[in-house]
């Protein structure tokens, strides 16, 4: 089955009716949901709503309503198949790298093991450790076209008797690569050494128990492909690892929550005053998300963005960041497509400044490319349509040299 047929035969599975009604059209062309998602009308209504609803008594909906948290870890906890009370709110996943970098990453000379293609937050927070604690930190070659054998290989090459933890991504932010990682998982086990997993592209692209599976250590953000709020994020923490979390913040509420139930990790949440209207805005985008299913959508995005390759490759010719299906497995590849084209290919400085400015189609650049502005990563979200990678395509002719 070709490419366009397998999109086709994904767009009949969906609700075509609702997806519209959620996410309307507008006069520009949104291809980067990996970054930030459109938020659907149904999350927006409820933000709205929330509003109104806190402005009755502010007092009671900020400080004492503990309904719309609790319904948004339920929401959570039914998306990814895990007890609630292992879940902590977060802003968003670098919130819950933070929490977990910092609690298990303590004194000087401690390891942390990760890769050379993760999210700048995790380098960040990495050289922070660096700077203040003495933290030493490694890093394995990412590279798709050597395969999840490998990375998990070199990972498990880098771990000595002082690595305390493991960071890898679930999905690569800047390939779309979603390695395998069983394998690390269960020989970093074997040796006692957790393993954090970067889920923040994993909500609204892999379905239920597979997005945290046997992990101990889990963070993800629900702005990007679930459609939330900003500001919305989880982390999973399993309970043997509980004890190990110390808080990087502490609001009024801590240590009495603390008192009360040391297994309660809810009390890494206390911060002071914040914003809990999000948190409705989490729950209807579970809620959407489980009404068109989960499985659709991957179907849908997953047929796009090979649909968006395919005619790359006839028309353009890039090179890929990740292996073509022949050449590596269907699971490791996903909704997100990036490639680049040598710099005398391309007629501008930038390509998603120059495609914005004619076209007002939004994409990112290639961020592992020493010329960013020379290559793309787009992101194939289940309310995008085959028109509008087309646009995109199109768009492309006028930039790219044969």
């Amino acid at each position: 089955m070709t490419a366009a047929a397998q999109l086709e035969q994904s767009e009949l599975e969906l609700d075509q009716e609702l997806v519209r009604r959620e996410f309307p059209d507008y006069d520009c062309t949104y291809l980067n949901t990996g970054s930030c998602g459109r938020k659907p009308a149904s999350v927006l209504a409820a933000i709205n709503e929330g509003w109104q609803k806190l402005n009755i008594n502010p007092t009671y909906a900020t400080f004492l309503d503990v309904e719309p948290m609790q319904s948004a870890r339920a929401a959570f906890a039914k998306l990814l198949g895990v007890a609630p009370q292992q879940l902590i709110l977060t802003q968003n996943s670098t919130q819950g790298l933070q929490l977990i970098m910092h609690s298990l990453l303590l004194e000087a000379g401690d390891e942390l093991v990760t890769t050379n293609t993760e999210h700048g937050s995790v380098t960040s927070i990495a050289r922070h450790l660096g700077e203040t604690r003495g933290v030493i930190t490694k890093r394995a070659d990412a590279d798709p076209k050597l395969g999840s054998e490998a990375l998990c290989v070199g990972i498990l090459n880098l771990i000595t008797t002082k690595t305390r933890l493991i960071v890898v991504s679930q999905i690569s932010s800047y390939t779309g690569w979603r390695a395998d990682l069983q394998h690390l998982e269960h020989e970093a086990n074997k040796l006692g050494v957790p393993v954090l997993i970067d889920g923040a592209h994993s909500m609204g692209q892999l379905a239920g128990p597979e997005i945290i599976g046997e992990s101990s250590l889990w963070v993800g953000s629900a702005h990007k492909w679930l459609g939330g709020p900003n500001g919305t994020g989880v982390s999973y923490v399993a309970p043997e690892m509980v004890p190990l979390l110390k808080p990087i913040s502490v609001g009024d509420h801590y240590f009495d929550a603390l008192a009360a139930d040391a297994r309660d990790i809810s009390r890494f949440e206390s911060g002071g005053t914040a914003d809990v209207v999000r948190w409705y805005g989490v729950i209807k985008a579970c809620e959407l998300q489980d009404l068109i299913g989960a499985d659709k959508i991957r179907r849908k995005q997953f047929a796009l963005a090979q649909y968006l390759r395919q005619e790359l490759e006839r028309a353009y010719h890039p090179i890929f960041r990740l292996p073509s299906l022949t050449e590596a497995p269907a699971s490791e590849a996903t909704a997100l497509v990036s490639c680049y084209w040598p710099a005398e290919r391309v007629r501008v400085p930038d390509l998603r400044e120059a495609i914005w400015s004619k076209f007002k189609i939004w994409i990112q650049p290639d961020f592992l490319n020493a010329k960013p502005g020379c290559g793309i990563r787009v992101a194939c979200h289940y309310a995008n349509t085959q028109a509008e990678v087309d646009r995109l395509l199109e768009a492309l002719g006028e930039f790219i040299a044969p």
